[in-house]
């Protein structure tokens, strides 16, 4: 039996059985206060393979349950997901929705399935602090490097 795929251009909420196969692009984890109490998040940026791009996203109780499963690089298929209005301080992906991981999610490894990596640009720190970029959607991770002269 196979499974039909859908694009991650078109998952919506109005439709509840979508099945897609992305590549984790990247993976952290995130802590925020809600109600007065803290909760850890694992969010990741999958990618299909047209390019689209769409934020998953994990939530505190079911951390455990996915995060061996779940691997940067990695292809996988998933399903049984709901699908929430992308909104927010922090956005990482144009879309206009993101996924929200369930206890009933299946991911299951896609072997044979290759999505190559996409061309990535570097932004400077100038195009950032200017916003002469499309700021909201930057993603990365900062590295300093000191210089000391001879």
């Amino acid at each position: 039996m196979s499974v039909a795929i859908d694009a991650l251009g078109k998952i919506s909420p109005w439709k509840e059985a979508w099945s897609i196969e992305a590549k984790i692009l990247t993976i952290w984890e995130d802590a925020t206060i809600v109600n007065e109490n803290m909760q850890k998040l694992l969010h990741m940026v999958l990618m299909d393979k047209q390019h689209h791009k769409i934020q998953a996203t994990v939530e505190d109780d079911l951390i455990a349950h996915f995060i061996d499963q779940l691997k940067e690089g990695e292809v996988f298929i998933i399903f049984d997901f709901k699908v929430i209005p992308n909104r927010g301080l922090v956005k990482v992906t144009r879309h206009r929705f993101r996924t929200l991981f369930k206890c009933s999610t299946s991911v299951v490894a896609a072997a044979s399935t290759v999505i190559p990596n996409p061309g990535l640009s570097v932004t400077s720190m100038d195009q950032i602090l200017q916003k002469c970029i499309d700021y909201e959607y930057l993603i990365g991770k900062f590295h300093f490097l000191e210089y000391e002269p001879l």
